[in-house]
């Protein structure tokens, strides 16, 4: 918690060339840009709240739910490290939003396979899960993968039109909203088409400084490492368990494909945190603590280096 908030301050307070990078508007997310340039102060209060609210909710989500072969809550660190030790968009007020959303839906999917199988989860997360583009605009691509992704989880058509309605769903309130306000139906559709496409002028290699960029490499060693004993062992996790982290394997390679849209910003690497830090605990249960704790331990220091980095840069 006391590295969130230190990082948040020093977003808020030092920005990089690469976290003012203004992302593109889009339904929703034009109205937060304009409300967080109004309110800076309170923007940041609010996102570091969310980046705190998250780590809690996807840490809880693994014991409440027993994912994991054992309890843990290291992905809560992991969580908080990975959405603001790096960078953090100055545009908090959209980052909250965004990342608020992603997190409500990897939430009520986790709950979906791993508890009640409820097509009133799977609806709720595929809700959020719909937002998310109105907010973020390199997001549209969930529109068309997680149909797909869908038969990979449960491939039962019952479950598959229920997801796949109401993904769209919020894009079509948008576009009736749209409608009756006297514009055209199709007219939000298009404008989070045309702002996916839009460029923001962001480079991935720009958030790369020494310390960044071995925090990343780290990040893609626990991933792989994680990966590997699912794949490995087949008595590591349980059927559900193994069904919620495809789901995230599936998720961290969407919200990685979003970073060379050309709307991106570093808001997708707040968006990765979620499934990232849901699917490396598997690393710290299952691989020797010898490894694991030399890993956890160098991450928190290359944190700690980037943040200072960062305020001198």
């Amino acid at each position: 918690m006391f590295l969130t908030l230190i990082t948040t301050l020093r977003a808020a307070i030092y920005p990089t060339q690469s976290e003012l990078v203004s992302n593109i508007a889009t339904p929703i997310g034009g109205y937060l840009q304009a409300w967080g340039a109004q309110l800076p102060t309170l923007s940041a209060i609010v996102w570091g709240i969310t980046v705190i609210y998250g780590g809690m909710a996807i840490g809880r989500c693994g014991i409440r739910y027993s994912i994991y072969p054992a309890y843990t809550v290291i992905g809560i660190p992991i969580f908080g490290i990975i959405a603001t030790g790096i960078m953090a968009s100055h545009q908090m007020l959209l980052a909250a939003a965004a990342l608020l959303t992603i997190v409500l839906a990897t939430k009520y999917m986790l709950r979906y396979i791993m508890q009640t199988e409820s097509y009133g989860d799977l609806s709720l997360a595929m809700l959020y899960f719909g937002l998310l583009p109105a907010i973020y605009a390199p997001t549209t691509i969930l529109y068309v993968i997680l149909p797909i992704a869908m038969l990979f989880i449960k491939a039962h058509w019952r479950d598959w039109l229920t997801a796949t309605t109401s993904l769209l769903f919020p894009l079509f309130a948008l576009c009736y909203w749209s409608w009756c306000a006297g514009d055209g139906f199709l007219t939000p559709a298009f404008q989070a088409y045309y702002a996916t496409f839009t460029s923001s002028g962001f480079e991935v290699l720009s958030i790369a400084s020494m310390a960044g960029f071995g925090i990343m490499m780290l990040v893609v060693v626990m991933i792989v490492a994680s990966l590997s004993v699912m794949v490995s062992d087949k008595y590591a996790l349980n059927g559900r368990a193994r069904v919620a982290m495809l789901f995230n394997a599936i998720m961290i390679l969407l919200m990685g494909a979003t970073f060379i849209a050309p709307s991106a910003s570093i808001i997708s690497l707040a968006l990765l945190a979620v499934s990232t830090s849901s699917l490396i605990p598997l690393m710290f249960i299952k691989l020797q603590h010898g490894f694991t704790r030399l890993v956890y331990r160098l991450l928190m220091l290359m944190t700690l280096i980037n943040t200072i980095i960062l305020i001198f840069l």
